[in-house]
């Protein structure tokens, strides 16, 4: 099983000299590489591969005027030049944009090192770099450093000016066995903005709105840091704005920080107390082009959550099942599967089934219908509350399908929607 770690750096000033010089060398090379495929394809409409560039980067450290990158690990040149040739095949294959040049005004930094040249030593608590030597590290969580296998070292340092030593390793332990999927055993999970997640048997886990509390004073300091003197190529900036720029940054990795620590906590929660995790597959991308909710969207973390729900499930041997992107789950009633499509305004928060009279929570009734689907297509069958569905005007839209069944035997358990969550 592949698990990360990543532990706080505490580097000399002479280590922190000869990291920013090593972030220096790996921008250089990138944007080099980069500015040589560009006028490659633009005069020759040739194209350079990975082993070319590598290639054209050791003629270019035989020159005298860039004897400098020899002072750094090579194969950390080369990871990348691998990063510009696997974002070119991104860009070609529609999954991203096309790369662009590396500022040296961006104070977020990363380098690899190569993995069989690292050594971890968790009872000094130190790493070895290449050419660097024993860095002190906060230790965490460490790692059986002779049994594991460690896959790749990334050293990066933040917008604060932290470093931070990150290291993939394979432990070799083989992952839990999955869970039957049954729904006794299943929640649905409805995320939201009022409520960051509502779960199929009816308890609800607020949103903490971790970004909206920090608005006010993240706002005061932007216009605190604005007044500052910036910096130019002929004229560096001044101590104060440096300071400040700092200052901001840290109230920024605060937010982000608590973020996450609640986002693993409730996670972590989820894969531990349920075998099965239904959640909804949500086009967030879209959904942040509403410029009325992309900010909530954004403070929620939804793609993160799902993430960690991701791995966490294999980690725990627990089923994470996806509903359709297009299944009408809010419109639904989870009773008998009527649907009633003017729910797609949201100020409808509590409704009432025209067809069978059941009173529905609008975010409880999605959760169901959410677990529902999921399940359903899990067992390759139509499910009543969502495919066999009638629309407000009475008429069947599944072809007579059976929306008389009920979807779901405690969607009215009164039992269940008093449960309490606590994370």
């Amino acid at each position: 099983m592949i698990k990360a770690y990543r532990y706080k750096m505490k580097p000399t000033k002479a280590q922190e000299a000869f990291l920013k010089k090593c972030f220096g060398c790996c921008r250089f090379v990138y944007n080099n590489a980069l500015r040589e495929r560009m006028e490659a394809n633009n005069s020759d409409k040739k194209s350079l591969s990975f082993f070319d560039q590598c290639a054209s980067l050791r003629e270019l450290k035989k020159q005298k005027e860039y004897s400098w990158l020899n002072d750094v690990p090579a194969m950390m040149l080369n990871y990348s030049l691998l990063n510009l040739s696997n974002a070119y095949g991104h860009f070609f294959k529609m999954k991203s944009g096309f790369p662009k040049f590396k500022s040296k005004k961006n104070h977020k930094d990363s380098v690899k090192f190569e993995p069989n040249s690292t050594r971890y030593d968790f009872i000094k608590n130190k790493v070895r770099i290449p050419k660097l030597g024993w860095i002190r590290i906060c230790r965490d969580r460490p790692f059986d450093a002779s049994a594991a296998k460690v896959n790749s070292t990334t050293v990066s340092r933040d917008a604060c000016g932290t470093f931070w030593c990150t290291v993939s390793v394979d432990d070799a332990a083989p992952s839990e066995p999955k869970a039957k999927v049954t729904k006794e055993a299943a929640v649905g999970i409805d995320v939201g903005i009022s409520d960051f997640a509502v779960l199929s048997n009816g308890a609800k886990l607020p949103n903490m709105r971790f970004s909206e509390s920090e608005d006010r004073r993240i706002a005061l300091m932007q216009r605190c840091l604005a007044r500052k003197r910036k910096g130019s190529k002929d004229r560096p900036a001044s101590n104060r704005h440096e300071r400040y720029r700092v200052k901001l940054a840290r109230l920024h990795r605060r937010v982000e920080n608590r973020r996450n620590d609640f986002l693993h906590k409730t996670s972590t929660s989820f894969v531990r107390r349920y075998g099965t995790v239904c959640v909804e597959d949500l086009n967030v991308k879209g959904m942040m082009r509403n410029h009325s909710l992309a900010g909530s969207i954004a403070s929620a973390s939804w793609s993160t959550f799902v993430r960690m729900l991701e791995y966490k499930s294999e980690w725990f041997g627990v089923n994470l099942l996806r509903a359709g992107r297009f299944d009408p789950t809010s419109q639904t009633c989870s009773a008998c599967g009527y649907r009633d499509t003017r729910l797609k305004d949201l100020s409808f928060r509590e409704w009432d089934c025209p067809q069978c009279g059941t009173h529905h929570d609008r975010d409880i009734n999605a959760a169901v219908n959410i677990m529902n689907a999921a399940i359903n297509k899990y067992f390759n069958t139509k499910s009543p509350a969502v495919t066999g569905i009638t629309d407000a005007d009475g008429a069947d839209s599944e072809n007579n399908a059976g929306t008389g069944s009920r979807a779901c035997d405690y969607a009215s358990d009164e039992t269940s929607m008093k449960l309490n969550f606590q994370p």
